[in-house]
């Protein structure tokens, strides 16, 4: 049968429900990963139908990235996330406008992309919303055909709320039996605003 797919709020994709997220297959999460097995695993899911692959350039430092620019068709949709600065120890969240920009450009060449379906902010705080420094960057970036969307994969619902105040069409938050709070405290505002959430 396949796997079902549905729109992603109002971005117009248009994704299977289920997607792949890689931060296991980078070797940070759960010890190594071979890169045949990584890249089969890529491949199997294409198989059975799922489209959305979430990655980030944090993830086996942008390793990640570059497992789906090598694996994935065109037409996959895929969220990376960034604003990690790991040139630092310890690392850095980092969301003005030369690193966000600077980050973009990375994960492009990386994915192997002209353009990124979705661009998350990896983590942000209220202040950095709320000062508009990174949503406008992120703005502009889109204006300039760098990416399609952009949002945040928040740690909870009040970033995830201050990031849809600012524009954000996609937020991605925890949800499982330990964690439903968050999204159901934004429920209204993602079905008024259309956001798509991960």
């Amino acid at each position: 049968m396949g796997v079902r797919k549905r729109a992603l709020g109002k971005t117009g994709l248009y994704v299977s429900e289920m997607a792949v997220g890689t931060w296991g297959l980078s070797g940070d999460g759960y010890g190594s990963v071979d890169a045949e097995v990584a890249e089969n695993t890529v491949r199997r899911a294409l198989e059975l139908g799922i489209t959305l692959f979430e990655t980030s350039d944090a993830y086996g430092a942008g390793e990640s990235e570059a497992l789906l620019g090598r694996v994935l068709p065109k037409d996959a949709v895929v969220v990376t996330k960034g604003g990690t600065d790991r040139s630092t120890l310890p690392a850095r969240k980092r969301f003005d406008s030369v690193f966000l920009r600077a980050s973009v450009m990375r994960s492009l060449k990386r994915l192997r992309r002209e353009k990124i379906d979705v661009f998350l902010m990896h983590n942000p705080s209220i202040a950095c919303l709320d000062a508009g420094e990174a949503p406008a960057t992120l703005e502009k970036l889109k204006v300039e055909g760098r990416i399609s969307h952009w949002g945040v994969a928040s740690g909870d619902a009040e970033v995830a709320f201050a990031a849809i105040t600012q524009g954000a069409s996609v937020v991605e938050l925890a949800y499982n039996i330990f964690h439903s709070v968050d999204l159901n405290r934004i429920a209204g505002e993602i079905m008024v605003n259309g956001v798509g959430v991960l």
